[in-house]
């Protein structure tokens, strides 16, 4: 039961807010009983109708939203005949029932002679590379479902660099003790690059100033480093290098900011297959491993997160606003970049709204873009004015051109009859229901520790 639940309880983790996952054992495909999880099988193994999204997900039409919201279908067992196929396919294989959008995926597996299947609900598989990172992470549990290693850190360790492989749980580890260090009674916020040959490093990697340390100190006791190196450095233009000993090295200042943490480290190629760790205090945790995301501890929570769901969605949602494809990039990373400020904010996107959908805030007339020169009609992105406001409580108000007409908004949802107290837990409540009321506007929210859901067509798209 115990590895039951930690298969229930990562794959919840691995892929976020949106995903509904429910195990069950199918010894007896006549009679399956629940263990752990959603209470899919039972909500679909009683239906006779299927609603309005999954008729347009089978149809691959679009159906009028007036449309009743059940449909009648003739032969109803095919929903139950569907789900007895998926599970009684042979062991270990992800299925896949895209004609069935309750279901995303159904995977089978034995665990000493019980069968268990694990039913998957999340629209994020959509994505080309999270059904590959669910493949991966499957591929873990079959390797390790007969012993009790965390299942979380050995999928995780598989994007490793062969010099972090073999200590992996103890970089882990090393991590979330800096993360609860304090100096001063206050939590630490660092930046670390662990590095598998450090002379290498050090004679490719261009920096106005980097200092090579005459002594080797052992990050791992924190007590003697903390004041001398811990503190000086900010995982955003300060860094430690740590060899593949676990031994602090170098001290390293970019002449850039190292956008990698923001994701992107597109000006740092030479950093390949150095893992670039960011730590703010016991709230995040963030790793990049070329150009990429590998993993995030969050409030004690080691969970893969996935940008690339994000954007697709983003993407999508702009290019049916018709905004300038050639800005996708930089909004995306805009977002990314507010995600790590640590203030809440919501961004609305689309055509100017009129005065009665909020109230307050500040009026401007400010565009994001701005000529390059004179001579080049191509414009360049400001991503520090978005960053900027969204210090500011309220909502920001950007039309289809990139122009900034408010910020410090509040906004109205007429369905709680008074203007929504935009501040705390009711942030997603508003995002919501502003994003049902205005559909035609991207509605982005970004907590004040980092995730980010998007809205658009009147729903939630993505909560990463």
């Amino acid at each position: 039961m115990k590895k039951i639940n930690e298969i229930y309880y990562t794959l919840k983790k691995l892929f976020g807010p949106l995903i509904s996952v429910e195990i069950v054992n199918s010894s007896d495909i006549d009679n399956i009983e629940h263990v752990i999880g959603e209470p899919i099988v039972n909500s679909i193994m009683n239906r006779n109708t299927l609603n309005t999204n999954e008729i347009k997900h089978i149809l691959k039409d679009k159906i009028n939203s007036s449309s009743e919201n059940k449909i009648s279908i003739i032969e109803a067992t095919s929903l139950r005949d569907m789900l007895k196929l998926g599970i009684g396919v042979e062991d270990n294989v992800v299925v896949n029932l895209d004609q069935f959008p309750m279901f995303s995926r159904i995977i089978n597996f034995h665990i000493k002679d019980i069968r268990y299947t694990v039913i998957i609900s999340t629209p994020v598989f959509e994505n080309v590379e999270d059904q590959d990172t669910l493949r991966d992470f499957w591929q873990t549990v079959v390797e390790n479902r007969d012993n009790n290693k965390n299942l979380t850190v050995e999928f995780l360790k598989k994007d490793m660099p062969g010099y972090l492989k073999d200590n992996f749980e103890e970089l882990i580890n090393l991590l979330i003790q800096i993360s609860m260090t304090k100096i001063e009674s206050k939590s630490i916020t660092t930046g670390l690059i662990f590095v598998g040959d450090y002379d290498y490093f050090k004679d490719n990697f261009y920096s106005d100033l980097f200092l090579d340390l005459q002594y080797s100190y052992d990050i791992r006791d924190i007590d003697k480093v903390k004041q001398p190196f811990l503190e000086i450095t900010n995982g955003h233009k300060s860094f430690l290098v740590v060899d593949k000993e676990f031994n602090i090295k170098g001290l390293m200042f970019p002449d850039k900011t190292i956008s990698g943490l923001y994701p992107y480290i597109a000006d740092y190629k030479k950093i390949y297959n150095s893992l670039i760790v960011r730590v703010e205090g016991t709230s995040l945790i963030r790793a990049v491993l070329n150009d990429k995301i590998v993993f995030e501890i969050e409030n004690g929570i080691i969970r893969k997160r996935n940008y690339s769901f994000f954007t697709l969605q983003l993407e999508k949602a702009l290019k049916e606003l018709n905004v300038n494809s050639s800005y996708y990039d930089d909004i995306k990373r805009n977002l990314l970049m507010i995600s790590n400020i640590g203030k809440g904010t919501i961004i609305i996107i689309g055509n100017r709204l009129n005065k009665n959908k909020y109230s307050g805030g500040i009026p401007c007339d400010i565009s994001v873009l701005k000529k390059r020169n004179r001579d080049k009609r191509e414009n360049v992105y400001r991503d520090t004015i978005l960053s900027q406001l969204s210090n500011t409580d309220g909502a920001i108000l950007m039309d289809k051109n990139l122009n900034i007409y408010r910020f410090g908004a509040l906004l109205k949802v007429k369905s709680t009859d008074r203007e929504e107290d935009f501040s705390g837990g009711s942030r997603s409540y508003t995002a919501k229901k502003f994003s049902e009321e205005n559909p035609d506007c991207i509605v982005i929210k970004i907590s004040e520790d980092g995730p980010i859901s998007l809205y658009f067509g009147g729903e939630c798209k993505i909560q990463i």
